[in-house]
């Protein structure tokens, strides 16, 4: 199978499409005198419009090595994530065997995409759901109804939304199933985004701060790390003899490594923080 048939196959993994093209650069007798070739790469998300980047590539023809690699041109909302990976790979500050690894690149950008993509989808949900204190209001209220039908008296816990309304799937997200659920228009201010600041409570005078942030292994697989802060007024804390504000971002931890919706997450750490400004 041609190089040509199994492009499509690969693009199956990946939510980049990538094109390059080749020129040949005269031989430089101060340098090894092999022929050298440059190999110009773009790769560009699919829709376009979410991600696009350029790789730059000079292969010595003879020894079949990278003697340079460098990525011109990187989306400038994955820049502050991306680009100290990027920078690592080039440099090969990571270890040898990773220096000028165009595929750990590649495969970096592509781990980009994808997170960056369901991340936004996360904030676009979290503003729909939670933008205003009448839905905040709203969710306390049903995630308080919810605990109350199955018999579990107190504070909500993790929980499922009755509401019926679409949620982030837990799962991976395709950049196409984000195309159909938010118009690209709405999604691209969010892409780089790394935290989003709610107020709570009808005077305003709780806050919560979601970060997401995203980072890379040595192999360039992307990893999600996403927290929660909160900020209640200091009196709370006198009658807090439990201390249990103090828990609420382990709390939130906990249902995020234990698999839960990140949505789920943020509704339940609201419930909590409004349903304390209420009493």
């Amino acid at each position: 199978m041609s190089a040509a048939e199994e492009l499509p196959y690969l693009q199956l993994f990946s939510p980049l499409v990538f094109r390059s093209s080749i020129s040949l650069q005269p031989r430089d007798s101060r340098d090894s005198g092999h022929l050298m070739q440059k190999h110009h790469i773009t790769a560009a998300s699919d829709p376009q419009g979410l991600f696009a980047a350029r790789i730059e590539m000079t292969v010595d023809t003879k020894t079949l090595s990278i003697a340079e690699l460098s990525v011109s041109h990187l989306e400038p909302s994955a820049a502050a994530e991306l680009r100290p990976f990027i920078s690592r790979i080039e440099q090969g500050a990571i270890n040898s065997a990773l220096r000028r690894n165009v595929s750990v690149v590649a495969w970096a950008m592509a781990e980009w995409t994808r997170l960056a993509t369901k991340r936004a989808l996360f904030w676009c949900q979290v503003q729909r759901e939670l933008g205003t204190e009448k839905d905040v209001l709203r969710c306390a209220k049903k995630m308080r109804q919810s605990r109350k039908r199955k018999g579990f008296p107190g504070r909500p816990t993790v929980d499922h939304d009755d509401s019926g309304e679409a949620e982030m799937d837990d799962g991976d997200t395709n950049i196409h199933d984000a195309r159909n659920q938010v118009p690209k228009s709405t999604l691209l201010p969010h892409l780089g985004r790394t935290s989003l600041d709610l107020k709570l409570g009808s005077s305003r005078e709780i806050g919560l701060r979601i970060e997401w942030k995203i980072d890379f292994d040595w192999t360039g697989e992307g990893q999600s790390r996403i927290a929660a802060l909160v900020e209640t007024p200091s009196k709370w804390h006198h009658h807090d003899t439990k201390h249990s504000l103090v828990e609420i971002p382990g709390l939130f931890d906990k249902v995020i490594r234990g698999g839960g919706n990140p949505i789920k997450a943020v509704k339940t750490v609201v419930a909590l923080l409004v349903g304390d400004s209420n009493n």
